[in-house]
């Protein structure tokens, strides 16, 4: 128990010669599951994986099929996963790939989302040999700093491909890049010095863009003089946060799929104060379900983005440098959440409307206000004061005049709804 192998022997619990066979051709994670486990191998981080060998089986062009297995976290069970992905095509010809020159990378040319990019870059190309390569990268900046991490040298043809990596930023762990403030940030990537089968290369050039996908563009925004609100300064104290000053928004956004009355000033709202953009330049999405990571994040914004002491607390499937660890690790030591289990924070679970009200009553000191008795379906004891309180101050009016619907996935138009009603209950 508590441990991972790629070639298990048959003292080990369940053993089979099928479960042996995939432990020697899967990816292996301890401590992670589901979603979790997958954002790890591409991650790669830790002192073993300096030449990502997880994430480059995942994107070893051969491979057409993968199949993936989870023990989730309690019941005395370690989180663990199995991702498959040498399946029976390992040495067959090598496909198209989306690269002219046939490598691959990550991050790869183009624009990709911030919270895929961590410290750790590699280039793949087969038969490549990397003994003499160097690397360069161009950001917003200038210059950035570039450390190797391992080349390969052979030239031969592998499983995994030939590659080269190297941290950036002195990132060597694959932290994570801090997320663009204020636009994309386009990174410049030149790679010399490399042969193929024998054959020197001309460098490889490509650009890879991180995106911000908070941005506004300047002149999106209502301004004063076309309807918005008056900034909001409630200028309160709670036990864990301090309100901001919040901008006013009128009803104006970018977004062609808002169609609801009520969506409106929410959601512009929401973009005014850089709590999230769309989930594309004119789509905001209002009906996708929220995860609980993407909860925590929102909240966590709206309030100001605080950072957690050193000693807050970590949860097994929140891997460091994701783009919601901090804001878990806040809400975890301010008591706003403990978790779905011990150790468990479930940050790629659906969210309910239940839990959604729940973090934002303990995040204003839990009040015992309020009557939950007019909806007939909040019957759990967690839920009735958050509901109570909600109900009270305006944050929800319920799904009817008599039901909360609790355990229902809740969706980013309701989810900028409760928040931009939130922070008017606060200002009144």
């Amino acid at each position: 128990e508590g441990a991972l192998s790629h070639t298990p022997d048959g003292g080990w619990s369940c053993y089979t010669a099928d479960g042996a066979t995939a432990a020697g051709r899967s990816n292996l994670a301890l401590g992670l599951s589901g979603v979790g486990a997958i954002d790890a191998y591409m991650q790669d981080f830790g002192a073993n994986n300096t030449g990502v060998g997880h994430r480059r089986t995942m994107l070893y062009p051969q491979v057409q099929e993968m199949g993936t297995g989870d023990v989730p976290f309690g019941g005395g069970n370690w989180a663990s996963n199995t991702l498959y992905v040498f399946d029976s095509h390992l040495w067959d010809e090598r496909p198209e790939v989306r690269e002219d020159r046939d490598f691959v990378s990550w991050p790869p040319s183009g624009y990709v989302p911030a919270e895929t990019v961590w410290g750790r870059w590699s280039f793949s190309l087969a038969r490549a040999d990397f003994s003499s390569a160097t690397v360069s990268v161009e950001g917003p900046d200038g210059p950035v700093a570039v450390e190797y991490l391992s080349r390969d040298t052979g030239g031969g043809l592998t499983a995994p491909e030939a590659s080269i990596v190297w941290a950036v930023d002195g990132d060597t762990n694959s932290a994570g890049l801090p997320e663009p403030a204020n636009g994309d940030e386009c990174y410049d990537i030149t790679i010399a010095g490399v042969s193929v089968s024998g054959a020197s290369q001309a460098p490889f050039t490509y650009t890879s863009c991180v995106l911000d996908a908070d941005w506004v563009p300047t002149g999106s925004q209502d301004s004063d003089t076309e309807g918005n609100s008056p900034t909001i300064c409630p200028g309160l104290t709670f036990q864990a946060w301090s309100t901001p000053c919040w901008e006013g928004a009128g009803t104006s956004h970018p977004f062609n799929d808002v169609h609801a009355g009520w969506q409106q000033q929410p959601v512009a709202w929401l973009v005014a104060n850089g709590i999230t953009g769309g989930t594309t330049a004119t789509t905001f999405s209002p009906d996708v379900h929220v995860t609980r990571a993407q909860a925590a994040t929102l909240i966590w914004r709206m309030v100001g983005e605080p950072d957690p002491s050193p000693d807050a607390p970590t949860f097994a499937d929140v891997p460091r440098g994701a783009y919601f660890e901090t804001a878990v690790r806040w809400m975890a030591e301010t008591g706003i959440t403990a978790g779905v289990a011990p150790g468990e924070f479930g940050p790629h679970q659906v969210a309910t409307r239940a839990q959604l009200v729940t973090f934002l009553w303990r995040l204003v000191d839990r009040p015992a206000v309020g009557d939950a008795s007019v909806f007939g379906d909040v019957v759990a004891g967690w839920q009735i004061g958050p509901v109570a309180w909600a109900a009270s101050v305006g944050v929800t009016s319920g799904t009817t005049p008599t039901t909360f619907s609790p355990n229902q996935p809740v969706t980013r138009g309701q989810t900028a709804a409760f928040l931009s009603r939130l922070a008017n209950a606060l200002a009144s």
